[in-house]
């Protein structure tokens, strides 16, 4: 077992690492969390047996005797960079607390800057284009635009924002004098959303869906939403199997559902029956988590259609 000190340093490490992968790659996330949670064990194991390090300004003989007697007593012959022959644990340094009044991180103990506040309260979102008879668009918020010359079925990826309230404004690619729709959206603090363009042009609407990307280390989930918006009610099922979500109505989203990484076979039925209007075959799902959006016109072109996303 290493030294404590250099446990704490890697768990504060670890912690900031996982934090600082936590929306741009949740795979580094998991990855540094596992880490930075091994290290915690480690040192929830040195305290209970040796006692916290901590716990006085001036330990008594008694409380620093485990120490001394342990492996990482400063005289013990593999304690790391340790003087020989002391026989005091040195004194424990204050606390660093650079930024004032800023507050302590949930997770590794360490002080956040405020540059790690803003991330913590930042939010991500992107935007899908899923109107099946809209052209490219412009999509701007607050103002700024967030995509440029979005096709139908293409989405963007994850742009971090800060939450609020958001006048999301869209426009033919290429112009800025009219919007073919002008909505409020509501972003919250630290959550991940998939903000589709939705419905014929005529009836264009913004729907807001909260996105669960990350998933347990090994296991895959995924979930429906269904944007054609000439379809009924549809049921999701395995090819000539069990179904896995059901009734969903247009615009709606099924929760996500816990499956093992394998590729599946899925098939689109209306509700209740065992008619399928969609194959959506040779999904390959892996370790993450995904969502299907069912797309297009029953009746029309361009024909219904399944996308597949991460998250």
């Amino acid at each position: 077992m290493e030294d404590w000190r250099i446990m704490l340093q890697k768990s504060s490490m670890y912690g900031i690492l996982a934090d600082y992968y936590t929306y741009t790659n949740p795979e580094m996330h998991i990855h540094y969390y596992k880490k930075y949670l091994h290290c915690v064990e480690m040192l929830a194991a040195y305290v209970k047996h040796y006692g916290d390090p901590y716990e006085q300004n001036n330990p008594s003989p008694a409380a620093i005797q485990p120490y001394q007697q342990g492996p990482y007593a400063p005289n013990a012959p593999n304690a790391p960079g340790a003087a020989q022959g002391a026989n005091l644990m040195p004194p424990m340094p204050a606390m660093n607390m650079p930024y004032g009044n800023m507050p302590i991180h949930p997770m590794h103990g360490m002080q956040m800057s405020p540059h790690m506040v803003n991330r913590m309260e930042m939010a991500r979102i992107r935007v899908l284009h899923a109107s099946p008879d809209a052209p490219a668009v412009d999509v701007y918020a607050n103002g700024k635009k967030v995509a440029s010359g979005l096709k139908y079925k293409q989405v963007t990826d994850y742009m971090p924002v800060p939450p609020g309230d958001y006048q999301v404004e869209v426009f033919p690619a290429g112009e800025k004098q009219k919007p073919v729709l002008s909505q409020q959206v509501q972003v919250s603090p630290g959550n991940t959303y998939t903000v589709a363009a939705a419905n014929k042009l005529a009836d264009l609407k913004l729907i807001a869906y909260l996105d669960e990307p990350f998933v347990a280390p090994g296991l895959s989930k995924l979930r429906f939403i269904h944007l054609a918006p000439d379809a009924p009610a549809v049921d999701v099922a395995l090819k000539k199997g069990n179904v896995v979500f059901s009734n969903i109505s247009f615009g709606g989203s099924s929760a996500y559902a816990p499956l093992q990484p394998n590729r599946y076979d899925f098939e689109v039925r209306a509700a209740g029956t065992q008619q399928s209007v969609l194959d959506v075959p040779q999904v390959n799902l892996e370790a993450k988590g995904y969502t299907i959006v069912a797309v297009g016109l029953l009746k029309g072109k361009p024909a219904l259609d399944a996308i597949l996303l991460y998250g």
